[in-house]
């Protein structure tokens, strides 16, 4: 009876050992990459974050405070029919004419503009000297269609200014205060 011994490997080099493999996905190469180039957060930074929040919730709570003083009540909002033919459809038509405008709502300044075809709104808390975008639409070349689209974009825009306003919660935090 003979005893089963294995085989002791021969170490044999070939050129095709060295050459790099195409069925190698370079996406798992690169997990242990992206894993290690997150970047840590310290509780100190994260601490400083959470203060910076609350001074800027409070900032706008503030803002509004001393806003509702003028106006007496914010209320739940107006964004129906009559509103829309009323206030929208005049000011779609002056922006198709003038590709650009701007309208203060309450305490925010909203800046409607066209360029390229794209209808885009921004608004701003600090008059002007900042805008934040907030959407976009695509214009086609019908007039009607065209005025559709800008009432909606209006409507929405409007819409969630006021929500801000109504809930007193600020629309973004500052990132100023993040640096």
């Amino acid at each position: 009876m003979r005893k089963n011994r294995k085989a002791k490997p021969v170490n044999i080099f070939r050129w095709a050992d060295y050459q790099v493999d195409s069925e190698v996905d370079e996406s798992s190469c690169n997990e242990n990459d992206e894993i290690d180039s997150i970047p840590r957060i310290s509780r100190r930074i994260r601490f400083a974050w959470r203060v910076q929040e609350r001074i800027s919730r409070r900032w706008f709570k503030t803002l509004v405070k001393y806003f509702g003083r003028s106006v007496f009540d914010i209320g739940q909002g107006d964004f129906g029919e009559f509103v829309q033919m009323n206030r929208y459809v005049p000011r779609a038509g002056y922006l198709l004419k003038n590709k650009w405008t701007v309208v203060q709502f309450g305490i925010y300044l909203v800046e409607y503009s066209i360029i390229d075809g794209v209808a885009s709104s921004s608004y701003s808390l600090n008059y002007g000297v900042r805008y934040i975008f907030f959407m976009e639409s695509q214009l086609t070349k019908n007039q009607k269609t065209n005025e559709k689209i800008l009432i909606k974009l209006f409507k929405e825009t409007e819409e969630f200014l006021h929500k801000t306003l109504a809930d007193r919660t600020p629309p973004y935090w500052p990132d100023y205060l993040f640096k």
